[in-house]
């Protein structure tokens, strides 16, 4: 715990921390059961203090922001302990009572920025509620200069022009350094960022970061940063507090996790983070023969000169949102696309899987030209190529059973005799290693880990050759986010499946894929091997995007351990 006392003349003096939870215990209501998802929690926020809460999927991060924040689902009930907030005891308030306290003395800067500003509010409009909330009762020039000045602190590009935009008109880098504005400026004392960078590209997220962390300094704000992150958590945060199913197991200063944890679950979080960070990108075998033996096989996915335009609005210039891309995916082997928020990764794809009809250029599926296939035909192509979302919670029906979920693409396309289905799905639920008596449950019953493991054995289910993995990983913390890459590599190995690799996680990309195609404003600017793109960059920007990778302390910490063991076996 941080020491927040002071001496001034000879008196000693407290300073009240700006959070503590002490002894605090949770309970989720699932019908008629009840769930504890925090079991005697305590710890201590002080005035300025940058804290990392880490841990797995389902460990308790959430909540604590949710209790925290006063956000909690009605399903929940704190059922000991207490929670203050900069002296405030929070634990029991009514919604009216947290109404005048949340922003003000707690803030939060959430995950989805585009979840959290109103769609039908100019930017400007939502930032001059801070005046309102502050009390201050401006005209209409001065609440705009002031509102300007909020967003330039933020170092949001083009202030002035921001006002009049509406939230879906900006990229995610922007809505968040916008949320961060307005966090900031109502000035708390305590503000939550709960995963606040995890839907962005390398780059977003250390300017926003950068940003984060200066304001923080210059406010003198305390901080509760959550994050499934470990190697972000160490770069940004000076203590860290493990979170180990609902228990707190760890609380320590972060150059002391990094250097020596004490605590076995640490040890283990800290050594796949290291794993992810330090991974040297996979061997690349040559390809193999076609089956006369006269040549190389035939290709999983080829892409040429693909090129995608949208209209502009109101007579505006269109946007050329992907520019004469092309690439090619041998079969049996994981390309990645990687590049900024805006690059095209994500409508390449979605022409790919033919969501989206291209301008120009040509898709082969398994050497087949899909590049204008419509109706019966598209549904033919679906059973070849898979798709699996970035959050398995929007991408599977709550209502539904997984046995029903994975069954879905097999009713869909006829497949499989309806009295051998079950079969077919408790056999790919065992490729994907779910326990047994998955095939009955709900998503709700499951952890996230579970739940990309079920979105992947659908996307198995038709027999596909294809799988787009859209940003699969980035929601995952690393223990679990290492189980699912090792199941990746298991089905492929398994399957031959080929991998269309879709991720602003560097770390990630460098562990799983064999070839990756660098893309910038829609152009491929560099590709290769994985050990060309990671060991030996030909461009500025692909070293700027490799140096940004997060982890640095860890990678140091890990270096200087090596060192240190080494000098003591000498």
């Amino acid at each position: 715990m941080p020491d927040t006392t002071t001496t001034v003349a000879d008196t000693t003096a407290t300073i009240a921390p700006a959070l503590r939870l002490d002894g605090v215990s949770l309970d989720y209501r699932l019908g008629r059961k009840r769930v504890r998802a925090l079991d005697d929690v305590s710890f201590s926020i002080g005035q300025g203090e940058i804290v990392a809460l880490v841990g797995e999927s389902g460990s308790g991060k959430t909540t604590i922001a949710g209790a925290v924040t006063g956000l909690l689902p009605r399903s929940a009930a704190i059922t000991a302990g207490s929670i203050t907030v900069d002296g405030t005891d929070v634990t029991r308030l009514s919604e009216s009572r947290w109404s005048r306290i949340r922003g003000r003395t707690v803030g939060l800067i959430p995950q989805d920025p585009g979840a959290s500003l109103t769609p039908v509010l100019t930017i400007g409009d939502q930032v001059a509620e801070i005046f309102a909330i502050r009390g201050e009762r401006l005209g209409r020039a001065e609440r705009r200069a002031r509102a300007i000045e909020l967003l330039e602190v933020a170092e949001v590009s083009r202030a002035a022009d921001r006002l009049t935009q509406y939230p879906h008109e900006l990229s995610g880098g922007l809505k968040q350094r916008i949320l961060i504005a307005i966090a900031f400026g109502l000035n708390p004392a305590l503000l939550v960022a709960d995963e606040p960078t995890s839907a962005l590209d390398v780059t977003v997220q250390k300017q926003i970061l950068r940003v984060f962390d200066r304001l923080a300094r210059e406010h003198g704000s305390s901080v509760l940063f959550v994050t499934h992150d470990l190697a972000l958590a160490t770069d940004h945060a000076s203590r860290a507090l493990v979170l180990q199913r609902g228990r707190l197991v760890d609380d320590a200063q972060v150059a002391e996790i990094v250097d020596t944890a004490r605590v076995g679950y640490t040890r283990e979080l800290i050594a796949h983070a290291r794993a992810t960070q330090s991974a040297l990108p996979p061997e690349d075998p040559a390809p193999a023969a076609d089956a006369t033996g006269t040549g190389a096989a035939v290709p999983a996915l080829e892409v040429r000169a693909l090129t995608k335009s949208f209209a502009g609005r109101r007579g505006a210039n269109a946007t050329l949102a992907v520019d004469d891309v092309s690439f090619t995916l041998p079969a049996g082997r994981t390309l990645a696309l990687v590049g900024e928020s805006g690059s095209g990764k994500s409508t390449t794809a979605r022409m790919i899987l033919r969501l989206v009809d291209p301008t120009s250029g040509e898709i082969r599926l398994d050497g087949r030209d899909v590049t204008a296939v419509s109706g019966r035909d598209r549904l033919a192509l679906w059973r070849r190529v898979q798709l699996v979302y970035q959050n398995p919670d929007s991408a599977l029906d709550p209502r539904w059973t997984v046995g029903r979920i994975v069954a879905e693409p097999l009713a869909a396309m006829g497949l499989y005799p309806v009295t051998e289905r079950r079969a077919r799905v408790q056999e790919l639920l065992d490729a994907v290693a779910l326990p047994e008596g998955t095939i009955d449950k709900r998503p709700g019953e499951l952890s996230g880990g579970q739940r990309q493991r079920v979105a992947i054995a659908r996307s198995l289910a038709p027999n596909s050759s294809v799988v787009v993995l859209d940003e699969a990983l980035s929601a995952l913390d690393v223990i679990t986010q290492e189980r699912v890459l090792q199941l990746i590599e298991s089905l492929q190995r398994q399957f031959g499946v080929s991998y269309l690799f879709i991720s602003h996680d560097l770390s990630t990309v460098r562990r799983l894929a064999h070839h990756v195609v660098v893309l910038r404003a829609g152009r491929v600017v560099e590709q290769g091997s994985a050990r060309e793109i990671f060991e030996a960059p030909r461009t500025d920007y692909v070293r700027e995007l490799l140096d940004a990778i997060p982890g640095h302390r860890l990678i140091a910490g890990a270096a200087q351990t090596a060192t240190t063991e080494g000098a003591s076996r000498r």
